[in-house]
């Protein structure tokens, strides 16, 4: 927690995440929830982050959890990466910065946050390598990978990445206009999504979350991992009221 907040505002935090929890499950939207947050507890710009992007209500998180696969699921089938998203929340883990499971189960990161979604091409390479290193256990039928046209340097990275899981599977490399339109598309057409992106996750049939299994798989998954159940059950005995 001390690397979102000091030991001073972590109560806050917490709290602020609650009282989010209780208003998006409430009805309302997740900007006007936030905004409800900050009339009651001050938030860094991070911490705004954080709740966005790791805490669904109640409903949404259940449905999101339901569509979540082993990996061992993916064996034989389709399997559609959305190769930055996935690449970089596994660099994030190797390089010690913390990364978080949501209330929906799925493993998550603030590296745009943090000015640090731009990695160097050997840390890209090197989560890459630790999803092969994953797969190979239950290798797909075939892996698609998908990643936005409009990203610098998306065309060597998704040939490299292209290179690096061919000793998986088969392997089709897609540069798109429109990555989360694509992604979507294939769920549709029955392929597992590895994707934590809110939109994907929510208009796909069935997740992946990979990081969790690359991390578990190096024996590593907790370490730098916080819990966002965790955080909102920390005050159990706390009661929210709108008024």
């Amino acid at each position: 927690m001390e690397n979102l907040a000091g030991k001073s505002s972590a109560l806050g935090l917490i709290k602020g995440a609650k009282a989010y929890r209780a208003m998006l499950d409430m009805g309302l939207l997740p900007q006007h929830a936030l905004q409800a947050v900050e009339s009651i507890t001050p938030l860094t710009s991070i911490e705004r982050q954080l709740l966005l992007r790791c805490i669904s209500s109640r409903l949404e998180s259940e449905d999101n959890f339901k569509k979540l696969v082993d990996l061992r699921e993916a064996y034989g089938k389709s399997l559609a990466i959305d190769l930055f998203n996935v690449a970089i929340t596994i660099a994030e883990a190797f390089e010690g910065y913390p990364i978080f499971r949501c209330t929906d189960g799925l493993t998550r990161d603030l590296a745009a946050s943090y000015g640090r979604s731009k990695k160097d091409p050997s840390s890209l390479m090197e989560a890459v390598k630790a999803v092969a290193e994953t797969l190979v256990v239950y290798p797909p039928k075939r892996i698609v990978l998908v990643a936005d046209r409009q990203i610098s340097f998306s065309g060597e990275r998704i040939a490299e990445a292209e290179g690096v899981l061919s000793s998986v599977s088969q392997v089709e490399a897609r540069l798109s206009d429109t990555a989360d339109s694509e992604l979507i598309r294939l769920s549709s057409e029955g392929a597992i999504i590895s994707s934590s992106d809110v939109v994907i996750v929510k208009k796909s049939q069935s997740i992946l979350d990979l990081p969790k299994h690359v991390l578990v798989n190096r024996r590593i998954y907790g370490k730098n991992v916080i819990d966002m159940n965790y955080i909102i059950a920390s005050l159990g005995m706390l009661t929210f009221s709108p008024l």
